[in-house]
């Protein structure tokens, strides 16, 4: 795993996609060029969205993380 990983593995995260959409919910693995989002919640021009299940998403789709406090 790469060190940014092993950072926010386990932890809340939101990961912010180029098209402007963003998931929030727990980085719970990566693997290869996808990460594991658990309990997340989409956030997009309609407002935020419970998702069921894991969302997985690729790497490569990402355009930036952030930490929430």
């Amino acid at each position: 795993m790469f060190a940014w990983s092993r950072l926010l593995l386990r932890r809340e995260v939101v990961a912010n996609l180029h098209d402007g959409t963003a998931f929030r919910g727990i980085l719970y693995r990566k693997a290869g060029p996808l990460v594991e989002l658990r309990n997340a919640t989409r956030h997009g021009p309609e407002g935020p969205v419970d998702c069921d299940g894991t969302v997985v998403l690729e790497r490569a789709a990402i355009q930036f993380w952030q930490v929430p406090q």
